[in-house]
């Protein structure tokens, strides 16, 4: 939901038809309008959300959670992920805030964005009881470092990628950049 400017209706209307994955932040300023269109059919979406690193100590990241579950009008949130690492403040800090909300039923997952692997791997040692479940990452049909290293260590750890910029901030930046044509196979195995 970064970027949207819409309004509620059609965020309902990609319920209706199927959408169950509602990825927020308190940073893009929408999460007031996922609320909405969530309002009486919470259970039908998975609700995505994320804490900015500013945020990362123990107390602002449950504060910053409160915050955002009242936004979305909700008690829990599905998956809470740190929105980008923190090289300020020690991992252990936002990872024992995670746990605490997760016991606190206020999250159900852990999740982070934009983690390399080492950042992945020192996130989920200091974890004690929880582990984490998704790693939101840059990754489209011309952007695909993450198949080396990190996808690898995603799959053997059982951790989801999750992709963002799927279309690399817009198709226009898709052909700029995909000197191996993969838009163009894509388009002629599908289009045969």
């Amino acid at each position: 939901m970064w970027n949207y400017s819409g309004c509620v209706e059609p965020l309902r209307a990609a319920i209706e038809y199927g959408a169950c994955l509602i990825d927020t932040a308190g940073a893009y300023g929408t999460e007031e309008i996922v609320g909405q269109a969530i309002e009486g059919q919470r259970d039908r979406v998975f609700l995505a959300s994320k804490v900015l690193p500013r945020n990362f100590r123990q107390r602002d990241l449950i504060a910053a959670a409160a915050r955002s579950l009242r936004r979305l009008g909700t008690d829990h949130i599905d998956l809470y992920q740190l929105h980008w690492p923190n090289l300020t403040i020690p991992i252990e800090e936002p990872m024992r805030g995670m746990e605490k909300l997760v016991d606190e039923g206020k999250v159900r997952f852990i999740g982070v964005s934009k983690f390399s692997v080492r950042e992945l791997m020192n996130a989920q040692a200091v974890l004690a009881k929880q582990r984490i479940v998704a790693n939101q990452v840059r990754y489209s049909l011309v952007e695909r470092t993450i198949e080396g290293v990190l996808l690898q260590c995603c799959q053997k750890n059982g951790i989801t990628v999750i992709a963002y910029s799927l279309t690399a901030m817009g198709l226009g930046n898709n052909r700029a950049v995909d000197s191996d044509g993969a838009l163009h196979k894509v388009a002629e195995t599908c289009f045969k």
